[in-house]
């Protein structure tokens, strides 16, 4: 139970540091985000264009999201605010909502890894406090006989301490957030500052200039409309003038008119309009033939427009020429450089593969003579080193014989004190039950240890005469596998019996 206790935890803490780290890495995103929305160097990065219909805009080689939704805004409003007096202020706006937008967000995402510790914190402790109800634990805390009650409360403790790794990991991981969310504000400050002077040096003069010059031009119309103007009145005036000049002959053609006699004046009249009549034939013919002449003209036009064409078209094909003129002739200087460098390749070639060969030829029988040279050096060294070891196999074995002995001795002697020990701690019976499970646990290591001296001992009388068989894989397991074993049983006795002595002495 407690084994399946811990290993929930375990896996409860490890889901919960898993989605700390996480967010941490999209609080890490966003800060660069934050960090990086404007150009280090806006003088080399940014620049103004004046389109054909005289507006202004930004125009970056620096991209990224909210810097490009930046620029595109204030390019809007540089277009919807064509010819007015732009404001600084709005400008200044747009660039604070889209960095406050981010901002917003790392704020919210910067404290999740510290909640997440809380809950596996509380869940640990949940966790905890449910074993001890199901198991009875809280009851055998309540009542004043002495059980097993200590367990329970060794599981909420360590399920609690394995919980609280989840907000240490949250704590750390909520500060360096913080830390480096302080960064990315400052690096923010200090490139949008410069990003708004680059904006009141750079942008908005150039507007100011265009709305001048459009003032200026607006004036200069003006001027020579007045100056047009006051030359069109004085032609009127002279107009006006020649039409009283013409109106007081009239007046003289009707006086003339009444004083000469009807009849001259009709035969006059149809003289005119015999005149007339011949007139009006010749305007037609004169009307057929300008409607014939401004057919022509279309043609004629039609006709240079064809013509134009057909200039463009042949100097095209004149360039076409040239250009596969001088492709070919590029096409040979590059056939023949590839032909050099193809002769002078395969010469290197045959060159590299004959130094190859005989270098592999060198190289192979200074390897076979190396490796002879080794084999006779390696055979030596085994014998020399099967002397060595069998002489040194032998002092091993006297001295684990000895050291055995005197352990043999020495845990004789503690069985006794702790024997002893046990007799007088009987009568207690507030730590009867620990008492037996020392004597249990002691018992199992006396008998573990008889066992480990039985197979010593015969593993030391196996061999004939003191004569040892040494083998080609240098047997130090003996000795390792002695202390080891040795060392692990002290561990374990001490480790369970130490905490039961302090606290009976605590009580």
């Amino acid at each position: 139970m407690e084994i399946l206790h811990y290993a929930f935890i375990i896996l409860i803490i490890g889901v919960i540091i898993s989605y700390q780290w996480i967010f941490y890495r999209k609080t890490c995103k966003k800060q660069n985000e934050l960090k990086y929305i404007f150009p280090d160097n806006c003088s080399e990065t940014l620049d103004t264009i004046e389109l054909e219909d005289s507006n202004t805009l930004i125009e970056s080689a620096f991209h990224n999201p909210v810097f490009d939704g930046i620029t595109n805004t204030i390019n809007d409003y540089l277009r919807e605010n064509k010819g007015a007096a732009s404001d600084f202020h709005l400008i200044k706006d747009v660039v604070d909502r889209h960095c406050d937008a981010v901002e917003e967000e790392i704020s919210t995402l910067t404290p999740i890894p510290l909640y997440c510790g809380l809950i596996g914190t509380m869940l640990g402790i949940l966790i905890g406090v449910g074993i001890l109800v199901f198991t009875g634990g809280i009851e055998d805390l309540l009542s004043t006989v002495e059980t097993e009650s200590g367990s329970g409360i060794v599981e909420l403790l360590g399920g609690v301490s394995l919980a609280m790794i989840s907000s240490i990991v949250g704590i750390i991981l909520t500060t360096r957030g913080a830390y480096l969310t302080k960064e990315a504000k400052t690096k923010l400050n200090v490139n949008k500052n410069t990003f708004l002077s680059w904006i009141q040096v750079k942008l908005l003069p150039t507007l100011a200039g265009n709305t001048t010059s459009a003032i200026y031009t607006l004036q200069k119309n003006l001027s020579n409309f007045n100056h047009s103007f006051g030359s069109n009145i004085k032609e009127m005036a002279a107009t006006f003038s020649s039409i009283s000049g013409s109106q007081k002959d009239q007046l003289e053609l009707m006086q003339l008119i009444e004083r000469m006699d009807v009849s001259k004046i009709a035969k006059a009249n149809v003289k005119v309009l015999e005149e007339l009549q011949n007139s009006v034939r010749e305007f037609e013919r004169f009307n057929q033939y300008m409607h014939n002449v401004g057919n022509y003209l279309e043609k004629v036009e039609r006709l240079n427009a064809e013509i134009n064409d057909h200039l463009n078209r042949t100097k095209v094909i004149e360039d076409i020429g040239v250009f596969f003129k001088d492709e070919i002739q590029q096409i040979e200087q590059r056939k023949g450089i590839m032909n050099q460098t193809v002769g002078a390749v395969d010469t290197t070639i045959q060159n590299a593969v004959r130094r190859l060969q005989e270098s592999t030829d060198q190289q192979l029988n200074e390897f076979i003579q190396y490796t002879v040279l080794q084999q006779e050096r390696f055979s030596k060294t085994v014998t020399e080193q099967n002397e060595q070891f069998s002489s040194i196999i032998l002092e091993q074995q006297n001295a684990a014989k000895k050291a055995i002995d005197t352990q043999e001795q020495i845990l004789k002697s503690k069985l006794h004190e702790t024997t002893a020990m046990i007799e007088e701690l009987k009568n207690i019976s507030a730590v009867k039950s620990s008492m037996v499970n020392i004597e249990k646990a002691t018992n199992d290591q006396n008998k573990k240890l008889g066992d480990l001296i039985a197979a010593i001992e015969r593993v030391v009388n196996s061999n004939t005469n003191g004569v040892v068989q040494v083998s080609q894989s240098s047997p130090k397991w003996m000795m390792v596998g002695v202390g080891v074993t040795l060392s692990i049983l002290s561990i374990a006795g001490l480790l369970y019996i130490i905490p039961s002595i302090l606290a009976f002495f605590q009580k």
